[in-house]
């Protein structure tokens, strides 16, 4: 965590120090329980292969000693954004739900604020998971708890406090984690479409909960991407911050169609793939628009992998947390050193 804070934090002194057209492009991309061992270019072991990250650590640089700032999702995110600890919040241990209040307390300065102060268009599109006010049902709740119950809540109405309160100009992503609801887009501060539906019988492995028609789970991770090269496309004559923190590879381990068989190994090795396939994508758009050598791309994970893991590495001799001991919730560094 320190080591990804303090490079962050040296970058913006750096690119304050540039003309506005010369200040460098960021993209962070936050994967989500991808672990250790899942990379090649840091397991040489590893069952799963990732040519676009090994093509990124080629051309760049790999912290081997990075550590995330807490072993589970939302804890981690926050620090991230806000250089503080979870635990100096309300959340003391675990994580929020789909519509749990805000986290990120109101006034508190973010990554992307500090971005914004040196003239950046700065964009969230993923999974936000620190919470935000939906319109009905929560007045009068205290605490932040892992709340994933839809009672009361108007669809209909605006979203208070999501992500472009923080620092951010746009928004896109959705509330949490793939396993709970609701199971709907957010743009800014509205859902993209009614969730007057519920998982399909083939999405099962989320929570039940409101959904829009037609969801799928492996539409989600594309859907970001497609925004993410939108937002830097419309953006590309100017500086700009992309925080893309993704859905993958958490569970419920959705590959799209194309994917499912590629790794060899199990569905979630086949999600990985795709994880490596989207952030390949991403690269390739920074190279098709002439950007890539005026943007820096940091790749890395809100802690280690899932417990699923540990079967895998039975059967199939791969190890999400390499050589470390421990997964995600643990103390043990598997749980919290990140690629």
């Amino acid at each position: 965590m320190k080591t990804i804070l303090t490079f962050l934090c040296s970058l913006l002194l750096v690119c304050s120090g540039f003309a506005k057209d010369k200040q460098p492009n960021v993209v962070l991309i936050f994967a989500d329980d991808m672990g250790y061992g899942d990379v090649t270019s840091y397991n040489a072991k590893s069952k799963i292969h990732t040519p676009n990250l090994d093509r990124l650590a080629k051309g760049g640089m790999r912290f081997t000693d990075a550590h995330s700032a807490s072993a589970v999702c939302t804890p981690s995110r926050y620090a991230l954004l806000t250089g503080r600890y979870s635990w100096r919040t309300g959340l003391k241990s675990g994580v929020l739900g789909g519509f749990s209040q805000p986290l990120i307390e109101k006034g508190r300065r973010t990554l992307a604020h500090l971005f914004q102060d040196k003239g950046y268009r700065t964009a969230c599109i993923g999974k936000w998971h620190l919470g935000m006010d939906w319109a009905g049902g929560m007045r009068g709740e205290k605490g932040h708890n892992m709340r994933n119950n839809s009672e009361g809540i108007d669809f209909t109405k605006p979203i208070q406090n999501t992500a472009i309160v923080n620092g951010f100009d746009e928004f896109f992503g959705i509330a949490a984690s793939l396993d709970m609801p609701p199971y709907v887009f957010i743009r800014n501060d509205r859902v993209t479409e009614q969730p007057t539906s519920s998982l399909k019988e083939e999405d099962k492995g989320g929570r039940q909960g409101p959904a829009v028609p037609g969801w799928r789970h492996k539409h989600v991770m594309p859907t970001f991407t497609d925004e993410v090269i939108s937002f830097i496309q419309r953006n590309r004559q100017s500086p700009f911050f992309v925080y893309m923190p993704l859905n993958a590879p958490h569970t419920p381990h959705a590959p799209g169609d194309a994917f499912v068989g590629k790794s060899k190994l199990d569905i979630y090795g086949d999600f990985m793939v795709e994880v490596d396939h989207h952030i390949g994508r991403v690269l390739d758009e920074l190279d098709r628009l002439k950007l890539s050598n005026n943007t820096l791309v940091i790749v890395t994970s809100d802690n280690g992998p899932e417990t699923n893991m540990y079967p895998r590495r039975s059967k199939f001799g791969h190890d999400s947390s390499s050589h470390f001991l421990g997964a995600k919730r643990d103390n043990w560094e598997g749980g919290h050193r990140v690629p």
